[in-house]
């Protein structure tokens, strides 16, 4: 499943212990620790960060770093309300931050929360010194796309690619959304390009089976299958690869 760029923070779970002291107010330690306490998401060692976020509010109850990471741990360990929360208390007390923006975005996407998800993102976009615009019309195809407003989504990810051609999630998404449609050529020529640009997955692998059965180009097919088996012998495309050949 193809999923939308947030901020690159590596969570597997949490937990925390309260501090037990309150500290004076000091801006300067609560973004120390704010920072420090992404790093250590980024290690995945969670129990340090969440101690050493909740040590940055103490230091800052507003610091919109701490609250934007607290944020992303919240939402990557399916507490949506504390995510929700901790977003708009970071925007609160932000002073336009576009990867905050962008962020927020994901997650409301993530809720099915399009209308307000399409708020941030194009916040985003009026941005004109965003380094990223291209991550944000991706971000709004795949969207788009996986609440089925495929119109929508071919619009916004053909954008991405107009601002970067080599984006590996655009191609992929815009090859299932060509297959869909029975656009056999295009759905090829965006596999082709997604396999020049990223490493392969099942899920790469499982549509390049899909799209060359529609062309009934055996030999593709048995390479897509061959290579399926080989790297991911585990996966369900696998599962489907083993009874596609078995009919």
């Amino acid at each position: 499943m193809v999923r939308l760029i947030a901020i690159t923070l590596f969570l597997v779970g949490c937990a925390g212990t309260p501090n037990q002291t309150k500290l004076s107010y000091n801006p300067k330690a609560a973004e120390a620790n704010a920072e420090l306490g992404k790093s250590y998401m980024q290690r995945g060692n969670n129990t340090v960060a969440l101690n050493k976020l909740n040590r940055a509010l103490e230091f800052n109850p507003k610091s919109a770093n701490a609250h934007h990471y607290i944020a992303e741990l919240y939402r990557r360990v399916d507490k949506p309300e504390d995510a929700d929360r901790h977003y708009r208390l970071a925007i609160d007390n932000s002073l336009n931050d576009s990867a905050l923006f962008n962020n927020y975005g994901v997650f409301l996407c993530g809720e099915k929360r399009i209308d307000d998800a399409m708020v941030q993102f194009e916040k985003v976009l009026k941005d004109p010194v965003y380094r990223y615009p291209a991550q944000v019309y991706e971000n709004l195809g795949i969207c788009m796309a996986q609440n089925g407003q495929m119109v929508e989504a071919e619009r916004n990810l053909r954008k991405a690619l107009s601002i970067n051609p080599k984006l590996p999630k655009s191609l992929f998404e815009l090859s299932k959304i060509s297959l869909s449609n029975d656009k056999l050529f295009s759905a090829r020529a965006f596999i082709n390009r997604y396999e020049e640009n990223s490493e392969q997955s099942a899920e790469s692998l499982w549509l390049g089976v899909e799209i060359e059965k529609k062309f009934n180009n055996h030999e593709a097919v048995k390479k897509y299958g061959e290579q399926l088996l080989e790297k991911f012998p585990l996966s369900d495309e696998a599962e489907k690869y083993h009874r596609l050949t078995k009919r």
